[in-house]
């Protein structure tokens, strides 16, 4: 279970990181009209998640077993730096 959050986190801050929440731009175009006519705004916020969670996901990324995971992918996300270091300047 810690493992899917951590995925679905993971993927969500990488994508925010790709794809800034357009919130603060254009709040209109950040939402989307459910069925029942409600307007939702997601801005991809990690601050909302519960206190035990958090707790887990610390813990994890103070772990040997992550450390070893980021040295051994940093070299795969250092090839994206040069395209997307000024993207959003």
């Amino acid at each position: 279970m810690l493992d899917e959050a951590m995925l679905l986190n993971t993927a969500t801050a990488f994508l925010q990181g790709l794809y800034p929440s357009l919130v603060g731009l254009n709040k209109k175009i950040a939402s989307q009209t459910l069925n029942n006519g409600t307007t939702y705004t997601n801005p991809l916020s990690g601050d909302d998640e519960c206190p035990a969670m958090t707790e887990l996901v610390e813990s994890f990324t103070d772990s040997v077993v992550y450390q070893e995971r980021v040295e051994s992918s940093r070299p795969f996300y250092q090839q994206f730096w040069p395209g997307l270091q000024d993207v959003y300047l």
